[in-house]
């Protein structure tokens, strides 16, 4: 981790044990672990759990929640985010196949990615010429972490799956 990592880090905490702006935490959260990708210091396919600090503020903006408790007491959605980075390769066989069998195999990946937008965030990016070891990463973050499994499962059996691997 570089010094401007730390410092962003530390700088983002200071600000957290406070108060963060919806503007300022994104930003600021962002900014370390795009940068910790990059960087290469980055986690394969981790889970975090997010819990009940993030809050939104009746004024606007966020706020950070010291407990749970406090959260629940004050009538507040207490409920856990779960995030997850996964991270996929591309078969080299799958660019020899038929240019038909590789269009239907993309649809059901993004029909499977599709149905299950409305109970998750699925942000998609490509990691070519990024990273050696997988071609693209999918950002998901939701509120049921078996419905994350379920996604992984439904998206290895489309016909683009069965050509994927997660280093």
């Amino acid at each position: 981790m570089s010094a401007e990592d730390a410092e962003d880090i530390e700088d983002f905490g200071r600000r957290s044990q406070t108060a963060a702006t919806a503007a300022d935490w994104p930003t600021a959260r962002r900014g370390v672990a795009f940068r910790s990708l990059i960087g290469g210091g980055f986690f394969h396919a981790i889970l975090l759990t997010v819990g009940s600090a993030l809050h939104h503020k009746a004024r606007g903006g966020f706020r950070i929640v010291a407990d749970s408790k406090q959260a629940a007491h004050s009538g507040e959605d207490n409920r856990r985010q779960y995030v997850n980075f996964a991270f996929y390769k591309v078969d080299p066989a799958w660019r020899r196949l038929p240019a038909e069998d590789r269009k239907r195999g993309k649809c059901q990946f993004i029909d499977a990615v599709k149905t299950f937008e409305p109970e998750m965030l699925v942000i998609p990016y490509s990691l070519v010429g990024i990273r050696g070891d997988c071609d693209f990463m999918l950002w998901r973050i939701g509120y049921d972490l078996p419905k994350l499994q379920e996604m992984t499962a439904a998206l290895l059996a489309t016909g683009l799956g069965q050509y994927l691997t997660t280093p």
